[in-house]
């Protein structure tokens, strides 16, 4: 259902602000269906469609959608074996690709001047609310996506350097130092890896 009224004015935009939960549209059960979501499940479909589009008639000079994938595609993963090594990029890549194309079309969808103007009367509201949200600005969409990659990065690295290289990268001395300069920078070394590892307090 469609809204007739207006949403709220600037004015009481900038003083109340944006609230970090997105509004419930209605609930499915006891699962709440949120405009975020709804976002979300949008560029979800996009990425499905704009994949088989691009690979329902592989060509071998790739034209058109085939082209532009391949070509975003092999500068991201290019990107990343830079970075991480050609090993851990192909391990990874299929993560990262998927972020990074969902975040670029969320942040391309933003753009659309329709996106902020559609409101709708939610369930069991009687204030109009806009009905596309910009996923990142729920709170939860961001936190999930750290807490994935956390979890991830965590289990990448066991599997490749095992836990006592994880300390060692984090609080062992760099630049190859020995004898009674490795043992002097040693505190040094270590405490800088706890400020690093965000285990400093506030």
């Amino acid at each position: 259902m469609i809204a007739a009224e207006s949403i709220p004015s600037v004015t009481e935009h900038a003083s109340e602000g944006i609230s970090q939960a997105a509004p419930v549209l209605f609930h499915i059960g006891m699962i709440p269906f949120t405009s975020s979501m709804l976002v979300s499940w949008l560029i979800t479909l996009l990425i499905i469609f704009l994949v088989r589009s691009a690979l329902g008639k592989i060509e071998l000079v790739p034209k058109g959608m085939q082209n532009f994938l391949e070509y975003l595609i092999e500068s991201l993963y290019d990107t990343l074996a830079g970075i991480m090594g050609e090993h851990l990029a192909r391990r990874t890549f299929w993560f990262f690709a998927s972020i990074f194309l969902f975040i670029l079309l969320s942040n391309w969808l933003g753009l659309v001047p329709l996106m902020g103007n559609i409101t709708v009367i939610p369930e069991h509201g009687d204030q109009a609310v806009g009905l596309f949200r910009a996923v990142n600005s729920d709170l939860n969409m961001p936190f999930a996506m750290a807490t994935l990659f956390g979890v991830l990065w965590i289990y990448w690295s066991i599997t490749e350097i095992g836990i006592k290289g994880i300390f060692a990268h984090i609080f062992g001395v760099k630049g190859g130092l020995a004898g009674i300069l490795k043992w002097a920078l040693m505190p040094l070394f270590f405490f800088s890896g706890i400020n690093r590892s965000g285990f400093h307090c506030i």
